[in-house]
């Protein structure tokens, strides 16, 4: 991700940059392992996808909630 400068109304500029290797922390300890797909929990950490919509590809494995990994979101 990219943080821009404060913009004047206070808001901040956020840009995800696809494609790229970012980092994430895993909501669950339900395992992950590398290649599995993931999905937003309600915490707005990633979990391996059931029943959501993909939003990222795991690059490493993770086996407990508050883990970071590497992923790719698409």
């Amino acid at each position: 991700t990219v943080l821009h400068a404060t913009a004047a109304d206070g808001m901040a500029d956020l840009q995800l940059i696809r494609g790229t290797c970012h980092y994430a922390t895993v909501g669950s300890a339900t395992a992950i392992t590398a290649g599995d797909e993931l999905e937003a929990a309600a915490s707005g950490r990633l979990v391996k996808k059931a029943e959501g919509t993909a939003l990222a590809v795991a690059l490493q494995a993770a086996s407990a909630a508050g883990h970071v990994i590497r992923v790719i979101y698409y």
